[in-house]
């Protein structure tokens, strides 16, 4: 949700500074840009997708794309927030791209937003939770959180992602999924459920 910030030298170019020498055609600019942000981009595309190899694929796919539009960034010091855009774009393409060869999920127009309507498995007692990755303190409750996130159903997993972890409102990730704002809000609350019932002892003090 929260861009990682890693301590850089201060003699280190910005974003901003590095984004005006790349559209002027300085290519290493760009390479430190995409240095810079790479590991971000994977780990989000690794949490959409499911998939390591298809992630560092995604990020790669989203630097190229970003290069080439990098001319249409109108503001240079939002590059950070701007290519992450840009990834999760080029994870969701990949998502929609798996799906249609093995139509796998039969109640995707039952719910308006490609299932977000869930399966039986996002059904559980109510109440929300908060960002359960806030609460996992030590390497084992984050890998049991990524678990969780990953035996979800695809598109109550990608809500999450994207509004929870990466901070999304739902009226944004209805126009990244070509769905509906209320589809998304349904998808949203049914993954909260689901993960609240798979990480009880977490959560179990969330309001």
């Amino acid at each position: 949700m929260h861009d990682d910030v890693t301590a850089r030298p201060t003699t280190e170019p910005a974003d901003a500074a590095l984004v005006v020498r790349a559209v002027a055609g300085d290519r290493d600019a760009f390479d430190v840009l995409a240095r810079r942000h790479t590991a971000r981009l994977v780990a989000t595309a690794r949490r959409l997708l499911h998939d390591v190899g298809e992630a560092e694929e995604a990020a790669a796919d989203a630097l190229v794309r970003a290069h080439g539009a990098l001319g249409r960034l109108t503001r240079a010091e939002a590059f950070g927030p701007w290519v992450h855009r840009v990834v999760v774009r080029a994870a969701l393409d990949r998502l929609r791209a798996r799906r249609r060869p093995a139509a796998r999920h039969a109640d995707f127009d039952d719910a308006g937003c490609d299932g977000a309507g869930g399966g039986g498995a996002s059904r559980g007692h109510g109440g929300t939770t908060r960002g359960p990755a806030d609460r996992a303190g030590d390497a084992e409750a984050v890998g049991r959180v990524r678990g969780a996130m990953d035996a979800l159903p695809e598109t109550q997993r990608v809500v999450l992602v994207l509004h929870v972890w990466e901070g999304l409102p739902y009226g944004d990730i209805a126009t990244l999924l070509a769905c509906s704002y209320d589809a998304v809000r349904v998808a949203v609350a049914h993954g909260r459920r689901a993960l609240r019932r798979r990480l009880a002892d977490l959560v179990e003090d969330a309001p």
